[in-house]
C-alpha cells in the first residue's frame, strides 16, 4: 500500500494540475475539456454513495489497497495518450477507482 500511495503522490502531480492543456495540445478544444469533466461528474457521484456500502460489507482495507494501486495504472494512461479519448479513458478508470474514498475517510476519521 505503501508503494502505490508513494507512485501516486508522484504520477498525479505531474497529471493533475495540466491536465487541461494536455487535452489541448492533444487536440481537444475547451468543449471537450468541458464534457469530459462533466462526464466525470455524472459518474463520480453515484459512486462515492456506491463506496460507502462496499465499505460496510468489506472492511476499509482491501477497497484502499486494490483502488490505489488501479488509479495509478489509470494515471499511467495520461503518460500514453495519443488523443483526448485516451484521457476520457483514463479519467473514467480513475473516477471508479474513487470508490475508495468513503473507506479513506473513515479510515481518517477514525485516526
Amino acid at each position: 500500500m505503501l508503494i502505490s500511495w508513494i507512485l501516486l503522490t508522484y504520477i498525479s502531480n505531474g497529471v493533475d494540475h495540466y491536465l487541461p492543456n494536455y487535452i489541448t495540445v492533444l487536440g481537444g478544444s475547451e468543449a471537450d475539456i468541458g464534457w469530459i469533466y462533466g462526464v466525470v461528474m455524472l459518474i463520480e457521484i453515484p459512486l462515492l454513495l456506491i463506496g460507502g456500502v462496499i465499505r460496510d460489507y468489506v472492511g476499509r482495507r482491501k477497497p484502499i489497497v486494490t483502488l490505489t494501486s488501479i488509479i495509478v495504472l489509470a494515471y499511467l494512461i495520461y503518460y500514453f495518450a495519443l488523443n483526448p479519448l485516451y484521457i476520457l479513458l483514463g479519467i473514467v478508470i480513475q473516477t471508479f477507482t474513487s470508490l475508495y474514498r468513503s473507506a479513506l475517510m473513515a479510515l481518517i476519521s477514525d485516526i
